[in-house]
């Protein structure tokens, strides 16, 4: 008989689950069409992070939704691959990332990158630019 730990199954379920953050009950449309995804690796090296990883990622959205203009907006995570990602939806990819950079900067991270783009996620001609953060 093979014994599941059943604390781990919902710990991983939890993590795989991307959820929304800071946006009215009302209107739960993304504020706009530009993004910042941060990438950033496990240290660990494990798929999904050990626990005090995922917790480090849910801080590092609050201290950046904590500092966010009113039109932007954390919009969740996802986890998997040995990497986490965050979202960061708002009506200015740059002006966000004027706000996040130095928050992540100062992150002691194995390796990171940001995808800033430019328009909708199925606009094949939206612009991107990558920014290394670490690694």
């Amino acid at each position: 008989m093979v014994k599941v730990d059943l604390n781990w199954v919902g710990q991983l379920t939890k993590c795989l689950i991307c959820f929304k953050k800071n946006i009215p009950e009302d209107n739960q449309d993304l504020p706009s069409e530009q993004v910042v995804i941060l990438y950033i690796a496990f240290a660990s090296g494990e798929e999904f992070g050990l626990e005090e990883e995922r917790e480090a990622i849910f801080a590092l959205e609050d201290e950046i939704g904590e500092k966010l203009s009113e039109d932007s907006v954390v919009d969740g995570h996802g986890f998997g691959y040995g990497q986490a990602e965050v979202f960061i939806y708002g009506s200015d990819a740059e002006q966000i990332w004027s706000v996040v950079e130095p928050i992540v900067k100062k992150k002691n991270y194995v390796r990171a990158h940001a995808i800033l783009r430019f328009g909708a996620a199925d606009d094949d001609t939206a612009k991107e630019k990558k920014y290394v953060i670490a690694g």
